[in-house]
């Protein structure tokens, strides 16, 4: 119109096209990983002794002693002298998934769509229960009565079931637009 000079947006959501059927199937599946994880010294033996430098940098005795540090360099797999890199231990990368089928269908009087969705996605921290499923449908239907009137619906429904770890509950939400 004259006031919106900027232009309108309207936004709409599919419909069956009239005169056709189409049946269709698109889905993704991949896998998500930590965007970027800190640098950290795994090495207890290098731990040792860059913090013995810096308390000797501060004037303080050091508190590690030369054969301490000397057993974790070479106690490669004793348990008694660990090296582990936490980070590796938890963090990993997740199966992420998304599948969708449609059906549209039409004619002179009518139209509508149907599709149904699922989606997938891991968490990406092990062992932690982070998870997310949803499944969701959309119904639009559309019907021309006369020249001058058309009835039409348009339903969304969406079941999501998100996992989170121990102590924080089990979150499920059901929402209908």
């Amino acid at each position: 119109g004259s006031r919106a000079a900027n232009g309108v947006i309207l936004v709409t959501t599919k419909t069956g096209k009239r005169g056709t059927s189409t049946l269709e199937y698109s889905n993704y599946i991949g896998t998500t990983s930590a965007a970027r994880l800190p640098d950290l010294i795994t090495n207890s033996a290098t731990y040792m002794t860059m913090f013995n430098q810096a308390l000797q940098r501060n004037g303080q005795a050091e508190v590690f002693t030369q054969a301490q540090i000397d057993a974790y360099k070479n106690g490669r797999g004793d348990p008694q002298y660990p090296n582990m890199n936490w980070l590796d231990f938890y963090f990993h990368s997740a199966p992420i998934q998304n599948h969708t089928l449609s059906l549209s269908c039409g004619d002179d009087v009518s139209a509508y769509y149907v599709s149904a969705g699922y989606f997938n996605q891991k968490g990406i921290v092990d062992p932690s229960g982070y998870g997310h499923n949803r499944y969701n449908s959309q119904i639009n239907y559309t019907r021309k009565i006369n020249k001058k009137v058309c009835f039409g619906t348009n339903t969304n429904l969406s079941y999501d079931e998100i996992s989170q770890p121990i102590n924080t509950g089990n979150s499920t939400m059901i929402a209908i637009i």
